[in-house]
């Protein structure tokens, strides 16, 4: 093969590659409701969430005495409405001081159903996610406010103690107080890491665990958990063939080329 050949190979190859590597990525969210009884279910088309991740069809979960109901595969809805296969949701937690149910519409119902825990030692409320279907994801925890500024602790994303740590406090008596970021990293105190949701970035792998973990001589009622999901779609058969045909038309055009000028 000719130097020219050559080139011609390896400009084709590199826009081909170019093409596959900058196939536009689906962002996907999936958010969950927490809440007790006495009060509903956000309808489908109620919308709550973050800067980024203000979408509707959040997924409820109702509190247990033990956690709270498990969401199994293919019960789970994204922003869109579609399920998400393969993804479940799990809570579980040894103790409960109180539950809220939620009332009003939209980030008002939102923020004011939570699933509450006491002060005690060690992490007392678990969630967990498998069957994650994103290459790469955000995970958001919202918290409620309550009767006192010192509500709020620690939340460790996959493993307590062990795993990535960050504090809350909420900033406000009010149960909702819209989206204020929390970015502590430090141990939970009673005097900073003031705000109402806080965001673990960068995050990948097929499951993750939260571990929540009341401290101040308080509580630490959560509100809401949301995913946001980077998923590259695959390259399709029929797309590769094209790929594929372009790049050997390219080949023949250098061919074709050459032979005209001998000619």
């Amino acid at each position: 093969m000719t130097t020219k050949n050559w080139k011609c190979l390896v400009g084709l190859s590199a826009l081909t590659l170019t093409l596959f590597l900058t196939r536009e990525t689906q962002a996907n969210v999936v958010s969950f409701n927490l809440r007790s009884t006495g009060g509903t279910a956000m309808p489908l088309g109620e919308e709550a969430g973050a800067p980024g991740v203000f979408h509707d069809n959040w997924n409820d979960v109702l509190a247990t005495a033990s956690g709270g109901t498990a969401l199994t595969a293919g019960t789970i809805r994204d922003e869109t409405g579609a399920f998400v296969g393969g993804l479940a949701f799990t809570v579980t937690s040894p103790s409960f001081s109180g539950q809220w149910p939620g009332s009003g519409s939209n980030t008002a119902k939102m923020f004011s159903g939570a699933f509450d825990i006491n002060n005690n030692v060690g992490s007392d409320l678990h969630f967990t996610l498998t069957g994650i279907p994103y290459v790469d994801y955000d995970v958001y925890v919202y918290g409620r406010g309550g009767s006192s500024t010192t509500r709020g602790g620690e939340v460790w994303l996959n493993g307590y103690t062990t795993g990535t740590r960050k504090s809350m406090r909420h900033l406000s008596t009010a149960s909702n107080t819209g989206y204020v970021l929390v970015n502590d990293t430090d141990p939970f105190d009673s005097a900073t890491g003031q705000g109402s949701y806080l965001v673990f970035s960068g995050q990948n792998g097929s499951s993750l665990t939260l571990d929540v973990d009341a401290l101040g001589g308080d509580r630490f009622p959560i509100a809401g958990i949301q995913i946001m999901g980077e998923l590259a779609p695959p390259i399709s058969e029929p797309s590769a063939l094209v790929l594929a045909g372009i790049g050997l038309l390219g080949l023949l055009a250098c061919g074709l080329r050459k032979h005209c000028r001998r000619a």
